[in-house]
């Protein structure tokens, strides 16, 4: 299942007798893309559809069960599945803002963010190891725990943005598979406020040189056990 603006890449010729063409070990039938289990599938989506000042967050997953199925973004809105599943998958697209930060030499740069919104606690970039977050409001959670599971996580604090987490006897942010970044903008007035009475108020897996990298923004951590806790 494919959404509007996307396509799978095709390869090779028509199919013999009828308008189907092939690719990657597969063909169209009745208008359905199909493809044989571990082949290799590419997508891609058309860059003239996205709307000014944002790009496009692509997942693909397995339909029956909403797992995800991992690919390579090859960075020009192509997509690389190295290993087709032998099963049915869904491939959807977000558009997500293009956020500017100084990077840790103190460079201006701009990534594409999933904005950190009240109410959702759990973020994963589908498909991918590597994502990318942005607090670009004022956003509170009261008695939860936040979690970012990629192995990867970055984290942009807009200027003027105040990111709260008050966990209660819970920590209250997590990154339980790897490395945790904290960027900020121009002037560095964003803000991430953490604080839990019971466990740690910041939790990040240090397994593999994994590690946490505060590059700017303001961060107050309050917890009457561990701070930081990796």
């Amino acid at each position: 299942t494919l959404p509007n603006h996307a396509s799978v890449v095709r390869t090779g010729t028509a199919l013999p007798g009828t308008d189907n063409a092939t690719y990657d070990n597969g063909a169209d039938i009745n208008g359905v893309p199909y493809a044989k289990g571990l082949s290799v599938v590419n997508l891609s989506y058309d860059p003239a559809t996205i709307t000014e000042g944002y790009d496009v967050l692509m997942a693909v997953k397995k339909t029956s069960n909403n797992t995800a199925v991992t690919f390579t973004d090859n960075g020009d809105y192509t997509y690389t599945i190295a290993w087709m599943p032998s099963a049915d998958i869904t491939v959807s697209v977000t558009e997500i803002p293009i956020i500017a930060y100084i990077d840790a030499d103190g460079n201006p740069q701009s990534h594409a963010c999933t904005p950190i919104v009240e109410g959702t606690t759990s973020y994963q970039t589908l498909g991918r190891t590597e994502g990318w977050y942005v607090v670009n409001s004022d956003v509170t959670f009261n008695n939860q725990t936040v979690k970012f599971l990629d192995q990867t996580v970055h984290v942009i604090l807009c200027d003027g943005a105040h990111f709260s987490i008050n966990s209660g006897v819970f920590s209250s942010l997590e990154v339980p598979n790897g490395s945790l970044e904290i960027l900020a903008q121009s002037n560095g007035s964003g803000e991430l406020d953490l604080r839990s009475s019971g466990s740690s108020a910041l939790e990040v897996e240090m397994n593999k040189n994994r590690c946490i990298d505060i590059n700017g923004g303001n961060i107050i951590i309050y917890d009457g056990t561990y701070g930081i806790f990796a």
